[in-house]
């Protein structure tokens, strides 16, 4: 089997989120909260499943941020 050639790396690195960079979440904020509420679940039902959904984001988006930050700087 031949070896995997890698692309070679950019002359500078791609901007973190804190230097210009855009995300996919951030151009279209509560797309992924729309589902729930559509889907005719009762009130309990929606309540979970928005809330399994914004801790966990609450908790994972800062840590990434500054796990992209110290990479980048």
């Amino acid at each position: 089997m031949a070896p995997r050639h890698r692309r070679p790396r950019p002359a500078q690195p791609r901007p973190s989120h804190g230097q210009g960079a855009r995300h996919h979440s951030a151009r279209k904020p509560g797309f992924s909260l729309v589902p729930p509420l559509l889907s005719g679940a009762t009130t309990a039902t929606t309540t979970a499943l928005l809330g399994l959904h914004l801790v966990p984001a609450a908790v994972m988006i800062p840590t990434l941020t500054r796990s992209l930050d110290t990479r980048a700087g």
